[in-house]
């Protein structure tokens, strides 16, 4: 990684730049936002990381997209700030509810920075799930009347946009959205000495013991996702 005019980027060797989570997350801090909330995404999950070794007690991972809103209205209530909220846009349906009938300008109006992870977006190889989602992700924010932009690669432009959309969100006391594709964020290391600790066990184990404490007649209901993936090729 590399400086250029106070803004960080990853070269990965092939003319792509990245945006470094540590740059975006101070952009955000000097833009007054320190409150984190969400449900992981994989589009995400180095700005994910990043948070959960930076942000301490001001990052919560939420159940559902819902339940992250809901705490993020609460928090914009409490504080007067405007707190972030992360998802993959599958979870956009998931946080309707909140975002129509609390935060949206004609009711609360909380401003909220949303987050979103650019699954199945036209033209990039996704799982089949995907697909339907991202042909709809910009259309539905656009008819929740949300604010949106695709985050640049580009940081000097990333920010300018990042800035516009926070002034948005508090001038019109409104949500709004900054959608991530694929590779946006540079892929980050863990820090020495990070480790689940002693005894732990690998996600395929402890789904590996679930499966083997049920009867052959048990039905199990997992999400869409690699737990679902591993679970089916565990059963056969």
């Amino acid at each position: 990684m590399h400086s250029h005019q106070g803004d960080h980027f990853a070269d990965t060797g092939k003319d792509l730049i990245l945006i470094d989570s540590e740059a975006f997350y101070q952009w955000l801090g000097s833009m007054g936002v320190d409150f984190f909330t969400g449900v992981p995404d994989s589009l995400l999950k180095d700005f994910c990381q990043y948070l959960s070794e930076h942000a301490g007690e001001n990052h919560v991972v939420s159940a559902n997209e819902g339940c992250a809103v809901a705490l993020a209205c609460g928090y914009h209530l409490a504080t007067g700030k405007t707190p972030l909220v992360y998802m993959q846009n599958s979870g956009q349906g998931n946080a309707i509810n909140p975002l129509l009938s609390l935060a949206d300008r004609d009711v609360y109006g909380i401003p909220l920075l949303l987050l979103i992870g650019y699954r199945g977006e036209a033209g990039i190889k996704d799982e089949p799930q995907h697909v339907k989602q991202g042909k709809v992700t910009i259309s539905l924010l656009e008819t929740l009347g949300i604010a949106c932009k695709v985050l640049d690669r580009e940081a000097g432009q990333a920010r300018k946009d990042l800035r516009e959309l926070l002034q948005s969100a508090r001038t019109e006391s409104a949500p709004v959205a900054l959608v991530v594709r694929k590779g946006t964020f540079a892929p980050r290391r863990r820090r020495s000495g990070d480790s689940a600790g002693p005894g732990a066990i690998s996600r395929e184990k402890a789904l590996q013991c679930v499966v083997d404490s049920l009867a052959e007649t048990d039905v199990m209901v997992a999400t869409t996702g690699k737990i679902s993936r591993e679970l089916y090729e565990y059963r056969q």
